[in-house]
């Protein structure tokens, strides 16, 4: 056994070697996506508290606003496409709310479950970051009162 060893001791070093890198390579992936849920979680906290200062009034929808476009990039960047789309509802919501500053039994359900839907997507979101492929002009999509209800 001992000259077995000996004469595939290369072998045998080759092997743990490779066996050492995947698991090396499975634990820096699991801690990356780790840190990327610690983001998606930072950054929920953030809009939270962003977002708890509406007060029905334009000013506070300025300032809510103000943020969003602050950490629009951390939300492209952590957001795959099919969650982003909450972000849009969310930011057509905040326009109207500026627009036609409606009553607070109307505009506060729409609030809570726009706001929710968008944490969410934050906080379930699983995957890694998006494929960036060269930046293209953004189609905007600008959605009604009706069409922010209905989603």
């Amino acid at each position: 056994m001992l000259q077995f060893l000996q004469q595939n001791a290369e072998w045998i070093c080759a092997i743990a070697i490779v066996i050492f890198t995947a698991a090396q390579c499975l634990i820096s992936h699991s801690q990356f996506k780790q840190e990327l849920r610690f983001r998606r979680f930072d950054l929920a906290h953030q809009m939270d508290e962003a977002c708890i200062i509406y007060k029905f009034d334009k000013e506070s929808v300025r300032k809510i606003v103000d943020w969003f476009n602050k950490n629009k990039s951390q939300f492209m960047y952590l957001l795959n496409e099919k969650d982003l789309h909450h972000l849009d509802i969310f930011e057509a919501l905040l326009e109207q709310l500026y627009k036609n500053n409606p009553s607070f039994d109307s505009a506060i359900p729409m609030y809570r479950k726009c706001l929710v839907a968008l944490d969410v997507a934050l906080l379930n979101a699983n995957y890694g970051i998006r494929k960036l492929h060269k930046v293209k002009k953004q189609k905007v999509n600008t959605y009604t009162w009706d069409e922010i209800m209905k989603s």
